[in-house]
């Protein structure tokens, strides 16, 4: 046609046929409409099916081939608010499906539900008591101990009471007394506190002493009934003895009673409680002035420290006036190193400030145990108290 134009006619496509899960529309095929023009295409909602290919779906065998719903029977169902019986997540609005309904969370810790009651069908609450419900895992138990929800969400709450007899091995000296924790009854030994033996009954620690034989290795000494360790002093430093006075083997009570410590170089008096240095220096250089002496034992490191010039009374009690003639008047098995002369004590001379006493052991002679005051200026020996 010499006077007009030709244009495609219908069977010409224009449009091609399509299908949006994201608008739920079936878009049908367009043709052209013979003037220039494209034929307005058909547009079809697809409702709750989503889109098969280009086209709407018609029926489903599964939640994917649903759109925002699930899959019944093969037909797209509404998905379900919160509360409401379910079967799986997919057919919830929020996508969880816990305790069989509909539920606002997971909720799937050991002590939650989501079906706790009828009020609160549909909400995540904490179960408050009694043991983990809808098939959760159930608290740990051996039998004798157990636990129960207890306000905790993700766990159950268990009790720490005894759940058996205490007991004491008698050659360890091990305490175990049973306890509940996490559902078990748990035996945890510890040694008995205080330095203690068992009983002799091994039912228990003890918790005071009448000899040693009832203390620990490491606190062997029983002092007015509580045990105490090699170099761990007990008695009260003062001008007066704070303490049993020790006598010496065989000769009234308190018989003196020692014990060495620290590789032998301190002394534990377990009659005093006091610790002594074992080996004094026998040299020229241990005689000291009694200023220097006190300033000797304050500055001396043996075994931890803590170390001072004894009082009078202190060192008088460490005498033995019954040792043979030609030893020193001191248990000369246990203080080995004691040179036949006068130690210093911290004691001064009541009235004269020049003057200090100091303890003679000598072995023979008429200054042999007895107790002498010195110019503080002179030098005498030194051993160490704490």
């Amino acid at each position: 046609n010499r006077l007009a134009c030709t244009y495609p006619g219908p069977s010409t496509v224009c449009v091609a046929e399509s299908c949006s899960d994201t608008t739920g529309t079936q878009t049908s095929a367009a043709g052209c409409d013979s003037a220039g023009g494209c034929s307005t295409p058909t547009m079809t909602s697809c409702g709750l099916f989503a889109c098969n290919g280009t086209a709407c779906g018609g029926t489903c065998t599964a939640d994917a081939q649903c759109r925002g719903s699930f899959c019944n029977a093969g037909v797209c169902r509404t998905t379900k608010p919160d509360g409401r019986t379910c079967g799986a997540d997919a057919e919830c609005t929020n996508g969880f499906c816990t305790d069989n309904v509909c539920c606002n969370a997971r909720c799937n810790g050991q002590c939650q539900s989501c079906n706790l009651s009828v009020t609160s069908a549909g909400t995540c609450s904490t179960v408050p008591s009694g043991p983990p419900q809808g098939g959760r895992p159930a608290c740990t138990t051996d039998g004798v101990c157990g636990g129960a929800c207890g306000g905790l969400p993700n766990a159950c709450t268990y009790g720490t009471g005894s759940c058996g007899g205490v007991t004491c091995n008698t050659t360890t000296n091990m305490r175990s007394a049973p306890a509940c924790s996490a559902g078990q009854c748990v035996a945890t030994a510890t040694l008995c506190p205080n330095g203690y033996a068992c009983n002799p009954g091994g039912t228990d620690c003890l918790t005071a002493c009448t000899g040693d034989t009832q203390c620990q290795a490491q606190a062997p000494a029983c002092v007015r009934g509580k045990c105490f360790g090699c170099d761990q002093s007990t008695a009260v430093g003062g001008t007066w003895a704070n303490w049993p006075m020790p006598n010496v083997p065989g000769n009234g009570p308190n018989a003196a009673r020692y014990t060495l410590c620290a590789g032998n170089e301190t002394i534990r008096d377990n009659v005093s409680g006091l610790v002594w240095q074992a080996v004094v220096d026998a040299t020229a250089t241990g005689r000291k002035t009694w200023q220097d002496a006190k300033t000797y034992c304050a500055g001396l490191t043996l075994a931890g420290g803590g170390w001072r010039l004894p009082s009078r009374i202190e060192l008088v009690s460490i005498l033995d006036v019954t040792q043979p003639s030609g030893n020193a008047q001191i248990d000369f098995f246990t203080f080995p190193i004691t040179p036949d002369e006068p130690f210093w004590t911290s004691s001064p001379v009541v009235g004269s400030p020049t003057t200090a006493w100091a303890v003679y052991f000598q072995s023979t002679g008429p200054q042999a145990g007895r107790v002498i005051s010195y110019d503080i200026t002179g030098v005498q020996r030194v051993r160490c108290v704490r």
